[in-house]
């Protein structure tokens, strides 16, 4: 399911696709929108990941593209999903398989992290 918005200022829980000509990066966030800008703001200030650099360097141009909004109590898993078969494809630019962080810790993880450390 694939949906583009026109509205930036709708806050939009679920997986994103950053689209930098050829390639591709996959992320989610509990709002892709604010997400996107920050992607902006890192690769306009040359402090984005080196494969995404490059590409933007090659094509100059970057759009979002919403795959799925989702709960936040889905955000991990269903990015763990699409990552799944996209780390598999050249033309994609994560390089690193999981969530970056994605959603809020459940108080659950938290107890379980607090009590490891």
């Amino acid at each position: 399911m694939s949906k583009n918005r026109g509205s930036k200022s709708k806050k939009v829980c679920g997986i994103y696709k950053l689209i930098i000509g050829k390639y591709y990066y996959i992320g989610a966030s509990l709002n892709c929108f604010h997400r996107f800008r920050a992607h902006w703001s890192r690769i306009r200030h040359g402090s984005s990941s080196p494969k995404i650099m490059n590409a933007y360097k090659e094509y100059g141009w970057i759009r979002i593209e919403i795959l799925q909004e989702c709960s936040e109590d889905q955000l991990s898993a269903l990015e763990m999903s699409i990552l799944s078969t996209c780390m598999k494809d050249e033309l994609c630019l994560n390089t690193r398989f999981g969530t970056g962080g994605a959603g809020r810790r459940s108080s659950e993880t938290r107890k379980l992290l607090s009590s490891k450390a």
